[in-house]
């Protein structure tokens, strides 16, 4: 091997150097500016993951030191705001409700006379107030719950006359459509009916709402029994679809969905029931039947009396035919119709219709159980006063 010389050794050095200085800074280890960031690896910080929700594979992230921008399969899409609860159960209601051709004539300009019928009274107000808000402020909504008098309704008639007649659209939300203005019944160009939502409806609500599916279809009964306020209460934010599943599931428990058993005995072993327990097997068959579309419900038996000394276990039965109907049960008493109200004969007539449109909104049936029936006076023999306050 030959020895370099000492000024070929020298040379050699400089060229060395020279092509170092060629090379970008960055590589080169050289003392560069206090504010350059030199990332010398990348660095993963699992511990930042986003919450669930959209992923774009191309999102930039920054780690926590600032040292690095990578590119990470799981960075999220800065995406719009998702709809509420409120507006979330609302529109898959409607959609469930309504074709594409009847969505298309209501954002006509035209002046149409639209009935919308719900579940029941906790459904009116967000429903009335979310369609004008997606279908214009064009739109002239009638409050049902403000027509108490004669007066009010004959006002509201000749309102929705006028505005029909100035070519502006008027809609009407209510549970009965004979709650509703007769100028707006009459002339209505459409009917639209909310029905009690189905697993599908509660499944598209979720998907609205956290922008996630849920696993597997949902059974129609998982909101049996529950109102609105109590479906949007089960809707939290980050919420998994899961999550409010599972508190949709407990609500209809806690209010007597067909979950809530409590061990109660068969129907069928209740033979000291007698012949309540003979009509009530027969009243499950007829449900039954009426299910699978082989019996008209016109045809099923839908009333009965129980009377006895109290402590019979006469509630306790209404429970057990409940769950061999394998239907919500809805309880109430004649104290109930007295205590939900002022006392006067009109605010237990509006008690009185809460419960029937409770009942219906457990649809597409239910068990109603009136205790303490006997507390109703026999007219034949009330006092004169009493019959003044009865008889309207």
């Amino acid at each position: 091997m030959t020895r370099k010389t000492p000024a070929e050794s020298r040379r050699t050095k400089r060229a060395v150097a020279t092509k170092r200085n060629s090379r970008p800074a960055a590589s080169r280890g050289r003392v560069l500016p206090a504010d350059t960031v030199v990332p010398r690896r990348a660095i993963w910080d699992l511990s930042k993951r986003p919450p669930a929700g959209p992923w774009n594979p191309g999102q930039i992230v920054h780690d926590n030191s600032g040292a690095m921008e990578q590119s990470v399969p799981w960075a999220p899409v800065a995406s719009k705001e998702r709809p509420s609860a409120q507006r979330s159960i609302v529109a898959s209601a409607f959609l469930a409700a309504t074709s594409g051709l009847i969505r298309r004539q209501l954002r006509d300009k035209s002046a149409l006379a639209l009935v919308v019928l719900v579940p029941g009274p906790s459904w009116i107000k967000p429903v009335r107030e979310l369609f004008v808000s997606r279908f214009g402020s064009h739109w002239q909504a009638v409050a049902v719950d403000a027509l108490k008098t004669p007066q009010q309704k004959s006002d509201c008639n000749i309102e929705v006359a006028a505005d029909l007649s100035r070519d502006r659209p008027v809609i009407g939300v209510a549970v009965d459509r004979d709650a509703l203005p007769s100028a707006l019944t009459t002339a209505a160009d459409l009917t639209i009916r909310i029905g009690a939502p189905t697993g599908a409806t509660i499944g598209r609500a979720i998907r609205m709402f956290t922008g996630r599916r849920g696993r597997g279809a949902l059974d129609d009964g998982i909101a049996t029994g529950l109102e609105f306020h109590d479906l949007v209460a089960a809707f939290r934010s980050n919420s998994s679809p899961a999550d409010i599943i599972e508190r949709l599931r407990k609500a209809a428990t806690a209010l007597g969905g067909p979950g809530n058993i409590d061990r109660l005995p068969k129907l069928q072993d209740a033979v000291e029931y007698g012949a309540a327990r003979t009509w009530g097997l027969a009243l499950a068959k007829d449900i039954a039947d009426y299910r699978a579309g082989r019996l008209d419900w016109q045809s099923v038996d839908r009333g009965a009396v129980l009377f006895s000394e109290p402590g019979l276990g006469k509630s306790l039965y209404a429970r057990i035919l409940a769950q061999a109907c394998g239907v919500p049960l809805v309880t109430y008493s004649i104290a109930d119709l007295f205590a939900n109200s002022p006392g006067y004969l009109d605010s237990v007539i509006k008690s009185s219709r809460a419960m029937f449109e409770r009942a219906a909104a457990m649809g597409p049936c239910c068990i109603l159980f009136l205790d303490e029936i006997d507390a109703l006076p026999n007219r034949a023999t009330m006092s004169p006063r009493g019959a003044d306050w009865w008889t309207p």
